[in-house]
């Protein structure tokens, strides 16, 4: 699945979660993407809903990886990918909430993850560095 996500950031650019949970194969499911506070502390603050816990694992795994970064957009970004737009009001990074709130993503590649795939691609089309 991570070779997926990361084909799918490759070919769209920056992309929202909710975007990208549709063009990863294999990634729907019935669970809601929660986030926590270090300390294991609910945030009342979801990211995704409709995903499975290998999709969930494997952003995590490239964020630690640092194969790519993750940050919040406007829900305007995540309207333009196509993805999800939840009836809940905005969250704020990392505060933490009494009610529910949504906190719409955006997944980039890291400048290595770029250079990696773009170097990868010159050896596959033949062509010297």
């Amino acid at each position: 699945m991570k070779e997926d996500i990361i084909k799918a950031i490759s070919r769209y650019g920056d992309i929202a979660l909710t975007g990208l949970k549709r063009r990863v194969k294999d990634s729907s499911g019935e669970l809601v993407w929660y986030l926590q506070n270090t300390d294991g502390e609910a945030r009342n603050v979801f990211v995704a809903t409709d995903v499975n816990e290998d999709f969930i694992r494997s952003v995590n795994e490239l964020m630690n990886e640092g194969a790519i970064e993750v940050t919040s957009c406007h829900p305007m970004i995540v309207s333009f990918d196509g993805g999800e737009i939840y009836d809940y009001k905005i969250a704020k990074p990392g505060k933490v909430y009494k009610k529910l709130r949504w906190l719409p993503l955006v997944l980039n590649l890291t400048d290595s993850k770029k250079e990696e795939i773009f170097i990868k691609k010159q050896i596959e089309w033949g062509q010297k560095i």
